[in-house]
Formats: C-alpha cells, sequence, structure tokens
C-alpha cells in the first residue's frame, strides 16, 4: 500500500512538472489549427505596433520612450501596442488561411523582395530589434506575412480573381466619384504671414477673376493663363512671395512636355476644403469657377475626361487602378475579413503575452 501510495505521489509529481514546464514555456506564442506562431514573429507584429508610435516621437526630436507615457484609444499605450499586434498577427493567420482557400501561394520573387526589404529594415533598426528579442529569420516571416492581405485582395477581386472586378467598372468609378481639375491660386497673406491690405487682395481676385471669365468665355485656355500667372509673379517680387500657383499647375509646362497628366483629381466626398467642394459642384466641364480658402483665392477649371489628352487621363488611371479597387471593395473586403476573424479559432499562451513588454524595444 505505502508503495502504491509512493508510487501515485511520484506520478502526481511528474504530471505537474511537466505542466508547470509547459505552462512557463514562451517559446510560441498562437496556435491555430496545424500553425504555431513563434515568439519572435510575434514579437515583430509588437515591434511594428510600438515603432508606428514611437516613430513620431523620434522624427520630432523626442524621446521615443515617452510614447509609453500616454493613452492610444483610451487605453495604456503598452497594452495598446500588445491588443495591436495580438490582432494583427490573428488577422494574417486568417489571410494565410483564405490563400489556401483560394489555391494562392507567395511567388519566390514576392518572398524574396519581403526578405530584402526586412533584411534593410533590420540593418538599420537592429539594436532595438535585438535588444526586444527579434531575430533576423523572424522578422522576414514577419514580412512575408504583412503581404497576404494584398495578396488576398487580388485574388478575390483582381484580375482572374474570384470577384474579379472588371476595368471598366473600376474606370466608370472613378469618372462618377472624382472631379479632374486644374487651378491657379494666390495667397492672401504676405511673407510674414500678414494678411494683405484690400487693395492688394482686390487686385488678385480681380485678376483670377479675370482668368475664370477669360476661360468661360472661351478667350483663353487654363495653360495658358497659367504661363500668364507665372510671368505675373515674377515681374514682382513682392507678389512672388505672397502669391504662387499650385503645385499641379505651376510645373504645366514642363510636364506637358514630358506627356504626364497635369490635371488634379479630387473626390466628390473629400472634406478637407469644402469651398472647393461648393464651387465644383452644378459647374458644366469646360467651365471654371473661383474660391477662398484658408486665406487663398482659386481659380479651378472642371476638366473633361474625354479631351484631347484622353491619352495621358488614360495613363493616370493605369497607374491609380489598383488604389482606386481599393476605395471599390475595401469596406466589402474588411467586412468578410472581420466575420472569418471572429469565427478564428486560436490558443492563446498567457505566458508569452505576458512576458514581452514592448518597452524593451527602448534602446537607451
Amino acid at each position: 500500500m505505502k508503495m502504491a501510495k509512493r508510487m501515485v505521489t511520484a506520478l502526481l509529481a511528474l504530471v505537474m512538472a511537466l505542466s508547470l514546464a509547459s505552462c512557463s514555456d514562451t517559446s510560441w506564442v498562437v496556435k491555430s489549427g496545424d500553425e504555431t506562431i513563434s515568439a519572435g514573429v510575434y514579437l515583430s507584429y509588437l515591434f511594428d505596433a510600438y515603432y508606428g508610435q514611437a516613430y513620431t516621437y523620434a522624427y520630432t526630436g523626442q524621446d521615443p520612450s515617452a510614447v509609453f507615457d500616454k493613452q492610444i484609444e483610451e487605453k495604456d499605450a503598452a497594452q495598446w501596442m500588445k491588443d495591436t499586434a495580438m490582432e494583427s498577427l490573428k488577422k494574417n493567420i486568417v489571410y494565410r488561411n483564405y490563400m489556401d482557400e483560394l489555391g494562392l501561394s507567395f511567388t519566390d520573387e514576392e518572398i524574396e523582395n519581403a526578405n530584402k526589404q526586412a533584411d534593410s529594415m533590420y540593418d538599420q533598426l537592429t539594436d532595438s530589434l535585438k535588444q526586444g528579442g527579434v531575430g533576423k529569420q523572424s522578422f522576414e516571416t514577419f514580412f512575408q506575412q504583412s503581404m497576404a492581405a494584398s495578396k488576398v485582395f487580388n485574388g478575390l477581386y483582381g484580375e482572374g480573381g474570384t470577384k474579379e472586378v472588371p476595368v471598366d467598372d473600376i474606370r466608370s468609378y472613378w469618372e462618377e466619384n472624382y472631379y479632374r481639375v486644374k487651378v491657379i491660386s494666390s495667397s492672401l497673406m504676405d511673407s510674414n504671414n500678414q494678411a494683405l491690405s484690400d487693395t492688394d487682395k482686390q487686385v488678385i481676385t480681380d485678376r483670377l477673376d479675370g482668368y475664370k471669365d477669360q476661360i468661360n468665355n472661351g478667350e483663353a485656355t487654363m495653360d495658358e493663363l497659367i504661363e500668364t500667372e507665372k510671368k505675373v509673379q515674377e515681374a514682382s517680387s513682392s507678389s512672388s512671395s505672397s502669391s504662387s500657383s499650385s503645385s499641379s499647375s505651376s510645373s504645366g509646362t514642363e510636364e506637358e512636355e514630358e506627356e504626364t497628366d497635369t490635371a488634379s483629381y479630387v473626390s466628390k466626398s473629400d472634406e478637407t476644403m469644402p469651398e472647393r467642394t461648393e464651387a465644383l459642384e452644378g459647374l458644366e466641364v469646360g467651365q471654371a469657377a473661383t474660391f477662398t480658402s484658408n486665406n487663398v483665392y482659386y481659380v479651378v477649371q472642371l476638366l473633361p475626361y474625354d479631351g484631347d489628352d484622353a491619352d495621358l487621363v488614360d495613363k493616370t488611371f493605369e497607374t491609380n487602378q489598383s488604389s482606386l479597387l481599393q476605395e471599390m471593395k475595401g469596406e466589402e473586403f474588411d467586412s468578410d475579413i472581420n466575420t472569418r476573424l471572429e469565427s478564428l479559432e486560436v490558443t492563446v499562451n498567457d505566458a508569452a503575452v505576458k512576458r514581452y513588454d514592448p518597452k524593451k524595444f527602448i534602446v537607451e
């Protein structure tokens, strides 16, 4: 009997020892299905959450560690970083599961490019990453996983995708939701950021109002008036310091010589400059209007998509096609991913999450 009791006691002690050893294993952080996320990869996600916040402090010459003195979204900064890292990690599991479902995989070139980006950043931030426990291989894995979202998105909505959006639909979305414009602007403030006199303001508004009338009466083109405005500024040292044509216009001649689209494209839902939106609403194609915003006076012309420079518009569309598709389907995609995230089954190693502190990324 005593022998039996001793055997039971020994067995219980062994079970407890194994259990404690298992609980103290912090080499992994999350398990889902057949996948195990190592501590190094989790720490890469944690570093990403930390760096996004600390960079702002470092860029402005402040101590990056000060980020931990603030609240982010009503959470302690360190806790917010942990929560953000965990959410990003879980989402990437969803993305990779989705890739398997769609029969997608990373090409050798994609993996190579991801590794190059990871290695470059790792070399720049070696001290912080090493101090926080992130190895280069784990950082490369993190970069590879970070490509999964775009891979799935394009596998759904891109060319040949299961929910492919026709190019013509993307083009229609662009033309229906964006104004195509050219602009000339002139500041109503002087070089010392002081308001101009009423007389000087009147000179500017009269000049730009005149441009508007010339466009609307067919007496001049916007490109011609851009050149006129540049000459006006060059002729007067005082106006050159307080007045300028907009970036999309001031480089017009040079860009047109390079055969690029010099127009700007403004979202009809853009709220950053409501005065501009109001001026453009109801404006006929080819016509111009003036408006004031933030002490700057503007003349803006609404341009066609199918004018004499339609070939340049086509090039602009091709350049922006991917971002336009993101606009069209981004909300639907996010909803799909969040639904899948809610049903994702994972095991979280709380001991590991508790152990790894984003403050360790701070290099003294």
